[in-house]
């Protein structure tokens, strides 16, 4: 696709003050140059050419410039062509250097912003000089991937600062005002360039959305005005260019978000490699050793639209700082570095209550993991948990795994999630805090439980003095955080015993 077709021209040519005569006839169609007609020529299509008055040659097949003296009735109808009145033959050629000359220094420019290290960014910056206003680019959750970076957002009325994603992301009021306007909402799914005339601000611009394999990716504003046939296929090319940039990120997992592409990876079914986990780690400077929960969030009634979706998105982010998302069908996926925020599974549930309550919403929660690379496993057990709830009509909106993890295992076997997301998490950490400290911890919890807590078998197991057992079950109760006098708590430990005892046979 060139950016130089019949209208595009014909605007340029009305721009530079030209006195010209456009006649249409055929299809539209692209240039990629232009060239003197000959008696020999065999017209390329793809070109212009000029005619000479003296040979009194006309174009049969392609598009024709004409300049004086040319007439009007000297040239054929069934052709398309511009007329040039005043212009001689020497100061159309000049005319026409200049033009294409013009064109393919913007084609250059595009080329070499789609191989730059920020495609996004040059490419916006490009498509502002060629309209001479603002552009830009948001993601699917309103958040700006790219402007003008000459631009100065910070009192711009329409955008406010994420400290948390160091980009700008468009306004709550923008964003309220989208909700109740139905003509908005319906532009989400709209395909090609469009022109947007806002109904209640008669605000105008011309989008572009951007579409991946059917995925909603986000969308090129460029602060036009006016929607000129020229317009519209200069729009069209940038946003094909756009398009093009947006792709090769998705295809070679370099997009912006690394973990996002992470989540996004996971809801495709794709295989996610423990290299790939650790490279998207670096890119986003989150470590691989840290704490981290997974999370999803199901839409369970059908009155949804796109943009309930994005907005949602949009405001847990905002509230949960080191929340990164996905969303596909009527699931959003959620990664959570704990560390960022200072979180735990209960500043989760709190933050969380107005938003999913307000938006008829379930959402689930893992247990606590340490290594980002095993976050496919636990995804899968937030996947599970969240079944479970709505599988059986349970009247939770939140719920942990740890909450259902005994039922889980009881109705569905051990086979459908992996041995390390399946026994409680809290054992792993008190192995670890034995072998470092030279403590009994696991052992003591495993006798207490086993013993149906009672002090005197369980300090009689383990050959200790009665008054030890208290201080040993509070550390224990520290480092796990479990409600010991939880009934499905010592359930899901004891079967988490037995699984263990029985690997060792």
């Amino acid at each position: 696709m060139h950016l130089l077709n019949r209208h595009v021209l014909y605007e340029t040519l009305l721009e530079k003050g030209i006195n010209v005569r456009h006649h249409r006839k055929g299809a539209e169609k692209d240039y990629t140059g232009c060239r003197y007609l000959t008696e020999n020529t065999a017209e390329d299509p793809d070109y212009l050419y000029i005619c000479p008055y003296e040979d009194r040659l006309t174009a049969k097949s392609s598009d024709a410039l004409y300049c004086r003296p040319w007439k009007e009735e000297d040239i054929s109808p069934d052709t398309d062509y511009f007329l040039f009145p005043d212009l001689t033959e020497r100061q159309l050629v000049n005319l026409m250097e200049e033009i294409f000359s013009e064109y393919r220094r913007i084609e250059e420019r595009v080329r070499l912003a789609q191989a730059s290290a920020s495609p996004l960014f040059e490419l916006c910056e490009a498509i502002a000089d060629y309209f001479h206003v603002a552009v830009y680019f948001h993601d699917e959750h309103f958040l700006l991937r790219a402007y003008d970076r000459r631009l100065d957002l910070d009192d711009h009325p329409a955008f406010v600062y994420s400290p948390q994603y160091k980009t700008y992301v468009q306004a709550p009021s923008v964003l309220d005002d989208f909700r109740v306007n139905p003509e908005y909402r319906r532009t989400l799914k709209t395909q090609g360039v469009q022109f947007w005339v806002d109904p209640t601000s008669d605000h105008c611009c011309i989008y572009a959305n951007q579409f991946y394999m059917n995925r909603y990716l986000g969308r090129l504003i460029i602060e036009k005005e006016s929607f000129t046939p020229g317009l519209a296929h200069a729009a069209e090319y940038f946003s094909s260019a756009i398009h093009s940039a947006l792709s090769q990120e998705l295809v070679s997992g370099t997009a912006t978000d690394p973990i996002s592409f992470l989540l996004r990876s996971y809801a495709e079914k794709e295989v996610i490699t423990k290299e790939a986990a650790a490279n998207a780690a670096a890119s986003a400077g989150w470590p691989e050793n840290g704490r981290y929960v997974a999370s999803t969030i199901r839409f369970y009634k059908n009155q949804i639209n796109a943009y309930m979706i994005y907005g949602i998105c949009t405001s847990i982010q905002n509230i949960l700082p080191g929340c990164r998302m996905y969303h596909r069908g009527n699931r959003i996926y959620m990664l959570i570095n704990l560390e960022i925020g200072n979180l735990t599974p209960a500043d989760i549930r709190m933050k969380l209550a107005e938003q999913i309550r307000e938006s008829l919403l379930k959402a689930s929660l893992s247990d606590t993991f340490h290594e980002l690379s095993d976050f496919p496993m636990y995804m899968q057990q937030a996947v599970v948990c969240l079944d479970y709830i709505v599988e059986n009509q349970k009247t939770e909106w939140f719920c942990e795994y740890r909450q259902v993890a005994a039922s889980v295992w009881l109705r569905k076997g051990s086979g459908i999630l992996p041995e390390d997301v399946l026994i409680a998490p809290g054992l792993r950490e008190l192995q670890h805090f034995d072998s470092e400290n030279g403590s009994a911890l696991y052992e003591t919890l495993k006798a207490y439980i086993v013993n149906e807590r009672s002090p005197v078998a369980t300090s009689k197991a383990l050959h200790i003095h009665r008054s030890t057992l208290p201080h040993r079950l509070e550390k224990i109760q520290e480092l796990t955080g479990y409600n010991l006098n939880s009934a499905r708590t010592r359930l899901h430990l004891l079967m988490s015993f037995l699984y263990l005892n029985e690997k060792r046979q």
